[in-house]
């Protein structure tokens, strides 16, 4: 029997309920390429894709990616964010790499 997965959020951590606008990024490191892709529930099950929750979110990972050049190393409680207001230390992923 396949094991259901929950669908979080690569930057908050919340649950995906249903309906809500959500986005999926994959990677392909050999090509250097980010897709951004609409959400599909399959697709979100697959090792290596990341689950985003806002457009906001997604620019979030894609800034980490242009500076990094990787999802892998992703690790959003460590991560040290911009916000308009000033610099702010996230805890988004609430403690969890």
């Amino acid at each position: 029997m396949q094991q259901m997965r929950k669908h979080l959020c690569a930057i908050c951590g919340d649950e995906k309920a249903a309906g809500g606008l959500w986005f999926l990024l994959a990677e392909n490191r050999w090509e250097d390429k980010l897709k951004i892709l609409q959400w599909d529930p399959q697709l979100a099950r697959q090792d290596g894709i990341r689950r985003a929750y806002s457009a906001a979110h997604v620019q979030e990972l894609v800034v980490h990616w242009m500076t990094t050049g990787s999802l892998i190393s992703f690790c959003p409680s460590l991560l040290r964010r911009q916000t308009y207001t000033g610099i702010r230390w996230g805890m988004a992923g609430k403690g969890r790499c």
